[in-house]
């Protein structure tokens, strides 16, 4: 038997994979120590504290409240992470950038203005500036009459400038000057530190890792686990579509940025095919800032994009993730990904796999209804800066970046985090958990940093709170949720990841400000015909071989084998990557281009004079991949019939397979047939009844049934198991006797109250704001044979006791329970309590998203 699946089976999995936030407002040791007795309770045994705000972090109450947290988590054989600073996004360094001016950001900012010629000796007021700014560039481009297109060479006008004052010339035409100016002043993130620099990292060393070091050295790797960054970014704007042609933000600057621009696009010229230069590149910085119609300089958004990004990985993450590890802790956390952020300036990072590669763990957050169940393929309404979640971005490709870069970071050992259920509302109960739980693990994730555990109630941010000083009434069903994830995150840690395919991340093409399709496109059509992918991206291609396979060329990046590589439509990538990209197609290498035009674009290199488009690539319209890429062997399964809305993990670990399966229908069950690649014997496993099944099997092709929203695992074993319940054979209604309904609020006690089965509790008069435990309790006659029980519909978690035994929670469909070892001939005692959850009473902001269940056992109860 595998040996995870042995543990989760005895009880003995580890319980690292499960860390909350623990929330600190500056609460009591006393409240403090609830919280954390409540999260043992959960079945959690790690938790990340987080200040949120605590205004006196890294002062003396802070070093005692934290050490009380240490001290507890010890005696308990928990352990402890830190979100890393004082309040979110990391890189306020607590502060310090107020008294280290010299670790604050530099920025470019551009003014300009339009005129006329020709006219000779004209002067032009230089913008006014402010004490600390000086001109980067003073550049003039001639305009087309009509539009905003240029024409013609720059002209630098700097050393025009004279006395606040440019003197110059006007030729004939019309003429653009841009200003572009060096600058501190920023209307946000304004405290937070430099990425770009050695003084950015400095500075949250000083201010944060090095004084818990100094404090609590003595629990560093063994009790004090590590450091969690939480969304740290550029900051030269605060929405998703701050990146290059947009003119209403400054961008991240350093004196040396020409020459390190000039450096990277080393080899490479310009139009007129002079090679590229420092000063060349310092007059063309307007271009950064302005839409670049003619396309004459996408390789210098391209190299600014380039430099920038890999100066925050070098001097910011992999700076501090050195530090972490040379301490003997480690370092995860995240950056906001959201609406293809993820490749841009503003709130982001610029490059997902860059500003995460020197971290211990791939990372990412799901929060603001951003995965709604059953909203799959529709544009829709949300919380946060969009207002708006693109549903192929967040189903279809979200969670494969950190996984694919866990699988690709040998450092990393396959860990990768999702910081999940934040800032939903309370509407999200349990069951809804359990679907994005089964979402992220059908993706690969196996760490959750659950969002929040808050010893504030009511605490109006972000909820829901799992405990919320006890006032949650699902928190015991929240810890079978804990032990659910925790088997799940066991099982498909410790293997190598299987995927047919590669999907090529492609930012440097929305750099250049060239045409593209954004990889979700593709991530969904892959998705939804059960061909599992990762992403892989340029640094990492030199190392990429190319091995034969199964008498087929496969791209082999250690320990990962996909048989070919699917592009983007994409006007423009760099020459690096076209050249690697080349050696894979040369090699014999299934490469294809995908798009939705007629006419799909073939990448070509930004340096338009240094390279040509890719040569011998397949070219396959984004509707027809699946189906070519299917034709040509290239997939690990097949479903039949076909069920686009089944999702599947693959690995395998000491030579075994391993399956995830999950529906994200929640309307209709799935029944289907998979077609696997090996014939072996294999068992399903339920990680939240903790019990192994034998499936119906014939050769390599194995039935499977997913309830609605529903999810199972199937592994390579043959231990002895009882036959899997198909839910093939028919219910029926029974005569159910002696019906008492109570209602206990939380914190409260029971009271009879006048319901029967069918009704919404929250309906009925003075009960519209009940949260709490629905009791129905019933006897009913019944011959001793019956193994199963069916509540039907329930408002939303269900505890079931017969005669007295206790059989357990359920929080998904079908709503069934084994009730074979309980069930006795004659007359037989059923407790079942419902809870729903907190919306009915708190009705948050961000509740108003998403429907709320009702209360209550609506039924009809069968039994079989």
């Amino acid at each position: 038997m595998d040996r995870n699946l042995q543990e989760c089976l005895q009880g003995t999995e580890s319980g690292k994979y499960i860390l909350p936030f623990f929330w600190q407002h500056g609460e009591p040791q006393e409240i403090l120590l609830e919280e954390i007795e409540a999260m043992e309770r959960a079945n959690i045994r790690e938790f990340c504290v987080e200040s949120r705000p605590y205004e006196a972090f890294g002062r003396e109450s802070w070093w005692n409240d934290f050490g009380f947290m240490l001290r507890e988590a010890e005696k308990r054989g928990m352990r402890v992470w830190l979100l890393d600073d004082q309040h979110f996004p990391s890189g306020y360094a607590n502060g310090y950038v107020k008294d280290h001016p010299e670790c604050r950001k530099t920025l470019a900012r551009m003014e300009y203005r339009d005129f006329v010629g020709p006219r000779t000796h004209m002067k032009l007021i230089v913008p006014e500036l402010a004490e600390d700014e000086r001109l980067i560039t003073v550049t003039a481009f001639r305009r087309e009459r009509d539009g905003h297109e240029f024409v013609g060479e720059p002209v630098d006008l700097l050393d025009k400038v004279h006395e606040g004052m440019v003197r110059w010339d006007i030729p004939e035409g019309y003429w653009r000057v841009y200003f572009i100016i060096r600058t501190h002043h920023l209307d946000f993130y304004k405290d937070n530190v430099d990425l770009i620099t050695k003084e950015g990292s400095d500075a949250m060393l000083k201010a944060v890792y090095e004084p818990h070091y100094e404090h609590f050295s003595k629990y560093f790797g063994n009790t004090f686990v590590g450091f969690f960054s939480d969304e740290p970014a550029f900051g030269n704007g605060k929405h998703y579509e701050v990146k290059l042609g947009n003119n209403q933000f400054p961008i991240p600057w350093r004196d040396d940025l020409p020459e390190l621009m000039a450096a990277c696009g080393k080899g490479t010229t310009e139009e007129g095919g002079e090679e590229l230069t420092a000063e060349k590149v310092r007059i063309a910085l307007p271009m950064l800032f302005h839409q670049d119609q003619e396309g004459r300089y996408h390789s210098l958004r391209l190299h600014y994009m380039d430099v920038i990004t890999r100066l925050y990985s070098e001097l910011f993450t992999k700076r501090i993730g050195n530090w972490c590890r040379d301490h003997g802790v480690l370092y995860i956390g995240h950056i906001i990904e959201d609406m293809e952020n993820h490749q841009r300036m503003g709130a982001g990072a610029g490059h997902f796999f860059r500003a995460l590669q020197y971290q211990d763990m791939g990372g990412m957050d799901v929060v603001h209804q951003q995965i709604s169940p059953g909203m799959l393929d529709i544009d829709r309404r949300a919380h946060g800066w969009g207002e708006i979640a693109i549903p192929d971005f967040f189903n279809y490709y979200l969670a494969k970046l950190p996984t694919s870069l866990a699988h690709l970071t040998p450092r990393m050992n396959h860990r990768a985090m999702c910081e999940i259920f934040g800032a939903y509302g309370w509407a999200e109960g349990v069951p809804m958990q359990k679907m994005l739980a089964d979402h992220m693990l059908s993706n690969g994730i196996n760490y959750f940093v659950p969002h929040a555990f808050s010893p504030k109630y009511p605490d109006p941010d972000c909820p829901p709170h799992f405990y919320a000083r006890g006032m949650n009434p699902q928190i015991e069903a929240f810890g079978c949720l804990m032990k659910y994830m925790r088997r799940g995150a066991h099982l498909i840690s410790d293997g190598i990841h299987r995927a047919p395919v590669a999907l090529l991340y492609t930012p440097e093409a929305e750099w250049a400000d060239g045409k593209l399709l954004f990889g979700r496109r593709a991530g969904r059509e892959l998705t939804r015909a059960q061909l599992d992918f990762d992403i892989l991206w340029e640094d990492m291609l030199p190392s990429v071989e190319v091995r034969e396979t199964e008498g087929k060329k496969c791209l082999y990046a250690d320990p990962e084998t996909y048989g070919a590589l699917v592009i983007p439509e994409s006007e423009y990538l760099s020459q690096k990557m076209i050249q690697e990209l080349q050696r894979f197609i040369d090699s014999g290498v299934t490469v294809v281009v995908t798009g939705e035009g007629e006419k799909i674009l073939s990448p070509r290199p930004a340096e338009k004079k240094e390279g040509e488009p890719l040569r011998g690539c397949s070219f396959v319209k984004l509707s027809e991949l699946a189906g070519w890429l299917r034709s040509r062997g290239l997939y690990e399964i097949t479903l039949s019939p076909a069920v686009p809305t089944v999702r599947y993990h693959e690995l395998t670990r000491e030579g075994k397979d391993i399956y995830f399966f999950y529906s994200e229908d929640i309307f209709h069950e799935a029944r289907f047939t998979v077609k696997l690649k090996k014939e072996a014997g294999y068992r399903l496993y339920d990680p939240w009844t903790n019990q192994l099944y034998q499936p119906r099997q014939n050769g390599s092709e194995v039935d499977l049934y997913l309830p609605k929203g529903g999810a199972i695992f199937l592994i390579e074993d043959d231990s002895n198991a009882p036959a899997f319940d198909y839910m093939e054979t028919p219910t029926e209604e029974f005569t159910i006797e002696n019906l008492k309904v109570s209602a206990c609020p939380s914190k409260g006690e029971f009271r009879e109250i006048e319901a029967k089965i069918g009704d919404d509790v929250t309906d009925l008069p003075g009960m519209e704001r009940f949260c709490g435990t629905i009791r129905y309790e019933f006897t009913a006659e019944l011959t001793g044979t019956e193994k199963k029980l069916f509540l039907g519909y329930v408002g939303e978690i269900a505890k079931v006791s017969l005669n007295g035994k206790h059989l357990g929670y359920m929080a998904s469909e079908p709503y069934a329970v084994e009730i074979g070892n309980a069930v006795c001939s004659g007359k037989n005692e059923f407790v079942i309590d419902i809870v729903n959850n907190l919306a009915h009473r708190e009705r948050d902001r961000y509740s108003t998203q998403l429907p709320i269940p009702p209360s209550g056992l609506l039924g009809p109860v069968k039994i079989r």
